[in-house]
């Protein structure tokens, strides 16, 4: 089966040296060419990295199957649960994370992705025909999301947005607003009941961390393992931590928990 990288132009990768964290030995990859602009794969994910603004966004490289019949096949590049860091470093240089792409996680076979805080755009078709996600939590950095962002997600159920005020959507970021469950902070309800977009959503309901404490704190006798959206590993049990919205591992049990 043939491979050609999707570009408008030819396109050369260099394997560059670096100290960047999240690399492989040999350094991340550069991919130059007109389509991707400035680009390096860092870690499983490719990134645009836009040097004056010292900010960087998930973007889309993706390969094309010539099965003989003039079809195109996309191949997955990551799977599973996948964590989006709020930096990355590239040449000694860092860079935020301020975007999910055009087509970043399109067709991609994600269960779920947890974006930090640093994130305020989740650009076009960022997750379209991601049918393996099945939940996804907006932090409350996000405030524009695109069209198409969530098309033909089959298996999206829970979407959980923390914006106090709700983000700028187009209506056709998400194909169906009766399928999933959309989750909201709970002096906002109202205002995502209102909004033309959001409204559309059948089940709005609160954000509410009530009782999680005893569920995953007492199983198996042992307290909770808890990260934060960022993945990084914050410590054992709820008791004395910040408020704010954390993700909360017991056994096989995971979940997300807001701690007031």
């Amino acid at each position: 089966m043939k491979h050609v990288l999707i570009s408008m132009a030819m396109t050369v990768a260099l394997w560059a040296p670096s100290i960047s964290a999240g690399g492989n030995e040999y350094g991340p990859q550069k991919v130059f060419g007109p389509y991707y602009g400035n680009g390096a794969k860092i870690g499983d994910l490719y990134y645009e990295l836009d040097y004056p603004s010292a900010s960087a966004k998930v973007t889309f490289l993706s390969y094309i199957s010539h099965n003989g019949d003039d079809s195109e096949e996309f191949t997955p590049y990551v799977s599973g649960d996948v964590t989006v860091p709020s930096k990355v470093y590239y040449d000694f240089l860092e860079y935020t994370v301020t975007g999910i792409g055009f087509g970043a996680f399109q067709s991609n076979r994600v269960s779920s992705v947890t974006l930090p805080q640093t994130i305020t755009t989740i650009g076009v078709g960022a997750f379209r025909y991601c049918h393996d996600l099945t939940e996804i939590t907006l932090p409350s950095s996000v405030a524009n999301i695109g069209r198409l962002a969530f098309d033909l997600c089959t298996q999206l159920k829970s979407i959980t947005v923390l914006a106090v005020e709700p983000p700028e959507v187009e209506e056709s970021a998400f194909d169906e607003y009766d399928a999933a469950t959309l989750y909201v902070p709970e002096g906002s309800l109202d205002l995502y009941k209102a909004s033309s977009v959001w409204g559309k959503f059948v089940n709005i309901k609160p954000i509410d961390g009530s009782g999680l404490h005893a569920v995953y704190d007492m199983a198996d006798g042992e307290p909770a393992t808890v990260y934060d959206l960022q993945g990084r590993k914050v410590g054992k049990g709820t008791i004395g931590l910040i408020p704010g919205v954390y993700v909360l591992k017991s056994g096989n049990q995971t979940t997300k928990a807001v701690i007031r």
